[in-house]
């Protein structure tokens, strides 16, 4: 077996031995295939903890038990959907695999049996042979197919009840407790569902001959990972489907996939999963304003062939009637969701579709994913609000001068700028009206919002040169030169108040801000347009992950990211997965973040402004700030 194995963890067993293992699992490739990677970079780009069981419970005896490793290991998608197992599409990778607890062994308790058997479902995908050897005869177990439900890593089980069943039969109850964190559901996204009480599984239990073993599982649960095990087994990728209502623009549908290294083979489960996905039309916050160009009944022939780093899809069904627009657009959805390096690396650097085993020569489309708009880094004005006025400072000789003046209604709330597609620039001021509020727009003119609820909290344009305006009455959009209208609300918890609102570059997608008793959040929702008027989707929980008191200020970082200002720090916030520190050192009372470039996917400039009027300026990768003279409020870069 071409294998090298070695083993990164410690177990601890109730007979006083202690056994340290350095794991490591090295694929050693022949044939057609190059030589493996250096571990230490596949750890760096798969960023996979090499201590899957650091975190097993100290009460498991569970003896380290080392099988020999193969390349053509059995695997198990979750779903036909977006769940398969993540290859290495025909590339040699270097991975850490976890290695699975040993089953369950004479003289363990009920507790332990529940831990490794929690533990042991981590490898339900490679091996699920691992969980199946705590199970009992009889008892169901179907991970695949099935939603996630994740619970904190402090866990805890209480052994409720032993009795006898008689024929030498125990039975036990045992009750495992920890925080449920999030559900994944059966088409891969992530439900962050935050529990202030530790939820309840009740595991039910038989022993014969010394042996336990679990009959019966919680109900409702059929895969129960620790958010460790999660963290380690499962990996952020993207499907793409194109937008209803920007029909060339293709939208990223962000999906948990199960990581799995090398299986040495020519077709990977990760592509099979991911074309599935996109056949099926994905599941998520976006349904209702995307659309996948694979007609319904369309089927996947055979499994996806990776060579070269050329995945061959071979199609037939119902997409072997589809005109030759479908057979484009299917090809331009099946290329960016295999080549995608956001969030994961790529699994292929090429794409032919086959349609009935005929190879399709099709042209790469026009069709993209909107990104940031704008000049290059340091060549952008900045705007704010200074003494009754909206004031412009130039890029270059960094000379001040009078925008708008804004007369007696200089309590600036809110601002917003943006340059369209012609060079034309649009700044937008937020300004104070009676009881409500209105929008002065340079060089447009005023716009009055609503006549009650006190000012406008939050201005932004979108990518189509409509202005999203937020106030305590609700949430509206502008189009200059038209009324202002009021768009429904996305469904929010109890008691959430909305700060800020931000569209995404496709206009589609809207970022939130919200207040929720003393802690702010993040949210993500999907714009729907019809005859009836717009209207925001189901929200989606995004930099949960960040501290409190939660987010100050926060902006679009292009399609796949969201920076946000919490306390004196910068982060990276992507909408699936965990957040990263950008930087550092900033100003404490931040409320307000502007960015703005030419990157499609990064921005290159970022203002902030704070509560006491002070500016500060960075240019990517935004390690260092300049804090301005200049004294001002609500600094805002056009994008």
């Amino acid at each position: 077996v071409p294998w090298v194995v070695r083993v990164p963890w410690v177990v601890r067993v109730p007979w006083v031995v202690r056994v340290r293992w350095v794991v490591r699992v090295r694929p050693v490739r022949r044939g057609t295939v190059a030589r493996a990677l250096p571990l230490r970079a596949a750890t760096a780009t798969r960023a996979v903890r090499p201590r899957l069981w650091r975190n097993l419970a100290r009460t498991a005896a569970l003896m380290a038990v080392i099988a020999a490793l193969g390349t053509g290991c059995a695997t198990a998608p979750v779903s036909n959907g977006p769940q398969p197992l993540p290859g290495s599409s025909g590339e040699p990778e270097a991975f850490v695999q976890p290695v699975p607890p040993p089953p369950p062994q004479p003289g363990w308790s009920p507790q332990d049996v529940v831990l490794g058997f929690v533990h042991a479902s981590a490898s339900f995908a490679l091996d699920p042979g691992a969980a199946r050897a705590y199970l009992a005869s009889g008892a169901a177990w179907q991970p695949t197919g099935s939603s996630v439900t994740v619970v904190g890593t402090d866990i805890a089980t209480v052994l409720r009840s032993v009795g006898k069943h008689g024929q030498g039969v125990q039975e036990a109850s045992v009750s495992l407790r920890g925080q449920r964190i999030a559900e994944l559901s059966r088409t891969g996204q992530y439900s962050y569902q935050p529990s202030a009480t530790a939820a309840q599984f009740t595991f039910q239990l038989v022993s014969q001959d010394g042996r336990w073993l679990i009959s019966s599982l919680p109900a409702g649960t059929q895969l129960l990972l620790t958010q460790s095990d999660f963290q380690q087994v499962f990996e952020p990728r993207n499907l793409y489907f194109f937008s209803q209502q920007l029909p060339d623009y293709l939208i990223p549908d962000p999906v948990y996939v199960p990581v799995q290294g090398t299986n040495g083979s020519l077709s990977t489960y990760l592509a099979d999963g991911l074309v599935k996905g996109l056949i099926a039309g994905g599941g998520s916050w976006q349904s209702d304003v995307t659309t996948t160009a694979f007609p319904a009944d369309t089927k996947l022939l055979g499994p996806v062939v990776i060579t070269n780093q050329t995945a061959l899809v071979n199609l037939g069904g119902a997409a072997a009637r589809a005109i030759l627009q479908k057979r484009e657009e299917m090809y331009a959805q099946l290329w960016q969701t295999l080549t995608s390096s956001v969030y994961s690396p790529p699994v292929a650097t090429n794409v032919q579709l086959a349609i009935n085993g005929q190879i399709q020569n099709l042209p790469r489309l026009d069709d993209d994913v909107p990104g940031v708009a704008g000049p290059a880094g340091g060549s952008q004005p900045l705007y704010f609000a200074a003494n009754g006025a909206v004031r412009e400072l130039s890029p270059a000789a960094r000379h001040l001068s009078t925008l708008l003046p804004l007369g007696r209604r200089s309590a600036v709330t809110a601002m917003a700028a943006t340059t369209t597609a012609g060079g034309e620039r649009f700044v937008a001021a937020a300004v104070p009206r009676g009881n409500g509020c209105a929008v002065d727009v340079a060089p447009s003119g005023s716009y009055p919002i609503s006549a009650t609820g006190g000012p406008c909290v939050s201005l932004g344009w979108d990518g189509g040169g409509l202005l999203w305006i937020v106030s305590r009455t609700g949430i509206w959009k502008l189009q200059l030169g038209a009324k202002p209208v009021q768009v429904s609300e996305p469904s929010l918890p109890p008691g959430a108040r909305i700060l800020g609102l931000q569209m995404a570059p496709d206009a589609i997608r809207a970022a939130l801000l919200v207040q929720i008793g003393t802690h702010r959040e993040l949210y993500i929702a999907a714009l729907k347009s019809s005859t009836g008027g717009d209207s925001f989707g189901s929200v989606v929980p995004v930099g949960t992950d960040l501290p409190a008191p939660g987010p100050s200020a926060f902006s679009w970082s292009g399609p796949y990211y969201l920076l946000a200002v919490d306390g004196t720090t910068l982060y990276q916030v992507p909408l699936i997965g965990p957040s990263a520190q950008q930087s550092s050192g900033l100003p404490g009372d931040v409320v307000s973040l502007s960015a703005a470039g030419s990157d499609s996917t990064t921005p290159t400039e970022l203002a902030v402004g704070t509560g006491s009027g002070q500016i500060s300026e960075s240019n990517y990768p935004f390690i260092s700030w300049t804090q301005l003279p200049e004294i001002g409020s609500a600094p805002v870069l056009p994008g």
